[in-house]
């Protein structure tokens, strides 16, 4: 099983991986790039083809279920290269919304810079229906109304790009982020950090530079929520309990969203970790009194995880 970055994301290869392993099939990893292995793979040793290594000894060995010093104990399995990452934090102060964005590994900080989001609430209610209701009928006159909302995404991304990169001081930041990210080979990544709703709700996948879209520049978005304090580490054991909540609301404005969507997507996930280590469990009825009742019984087993699928409207 040849692991890159590409290979361990990819659900074709963690369907063949847990297709093998049902099939009782010797799997050897063979690391071509510095990546986390699957979790089937985790425990398993490897042999290292990275920078035009020969892997042909250790994949001999372990065929032949010999000793090597080609293969590699999974306990000293390398682990990719941290991303080279750029932080945008966004803040209320009072009434206004405040910016910052920094490139720690260099040391470089721009802000505080006054943020106010360019799309106004109009713009987020049509890319709303753009996404959720017009891929279900698009034909007619919607078709129109599409056509018109594409036409503007590039122009809010550019907008909201110009809000967060228009300084001075801010834009040679992002200047030395992408001479950076197209020298290096490490994965760019921006990240923001924030905790309002009028931050939160914007769509930050369309921002965009003169060159194009975050997603054309090779360029990662994740949302974190700001930490106010550190989180307390805690450890159970297997089996892992999941409380899947699928809410659906009695509302004429909300077109049919399939229920079983969400639910086989998350049981995807899973499904490597084995039957046995597993527990699904759904909330019956999807309300919140519910979920209040489920979480403090005592009675009931612990939940590790809880899973909401809903809509604007729940």
């Amino acid at each position: 099983m040849v692991l890159s970055t590409a290979s361990a994301r990819s659900d074709y290869v963690r369907k063949e991986i847990h297709f093998g392993q049902e099939a009782g099939k010797l799997i050897i990893p063979v690391l071509l790039r510095a990546t986390e292995a699957p979790l089937p793979l985790a425990d398993l040793q490897w042999v290292d083809a990275r920078e035009g290594r020969d892997p042909l000894a250790g994949l001999v060995a372990g065929l032949r279920g010999e000793t090597s010093p080609a293969l590699r104990a999974p306990e000293v399995l390398p682990q990719p290269p941290k991303p080279l990452e750029l932080t945008l934090t966004i803040e209320r102060s009072d009434d206004d919304l405040v910016a910052n964005v920094a490139f720690p590994e260099e040391g470089l900080r721009a802000g505080p810079i006054r943020f106010t989001p360019p799309i106004k609430s109009s713009g987020l209610d049509e890319l709303r229906w753009y996404l959720e209701q017009y891929p279900r009928w698009p034909v007619g006159p919607d078709v129109g109304r599409a056509e018109r909302l594409e036409s503007r995404l590039k122009d809010w991304g550019v907008a909201l790009f110009q809000v967060l990169f228009g300084t001075v001081d801010a834009s040679r930041l992002w200047q030395q982020f992408r001479g950076e990210s197209r020298r290096l080979t490490r994965m760019p990544l921006l990240t923001l950090d924030a905790t309002d709703p009028d931050a939160l709700r914007l769509p930050w996948e369309l921002l965009a530079d003169e060159e194009g879209h975050l997603f054309a520049l090779g360029i990662s978005l994740r949302r974190r929520v700001q930490k106010v304090q550190a989180a307390q580490r805690v450890t159970f054991g297997l089996p892992i309990r999941i409380l899947m909540i699928v809410a659906r609301p009695e509302d004429s404005r909300t077109p049919f969203i399939d229920p079983r969507a969400s639910p086989q997507a998350v049981l995807k996930a899973v499904e490597l970790l084995g039957t046995e280590n597993v527990v699904i469990e759904f909330l019956h009825p999807p309300t919140l009194q519910a979920l209040d009742e489920r979480l403090r019984d005592d009675k009931q087993p612990l939940v590790h995880v809880v899973h909401f699928d809903g809509t604007a409207f729940t």
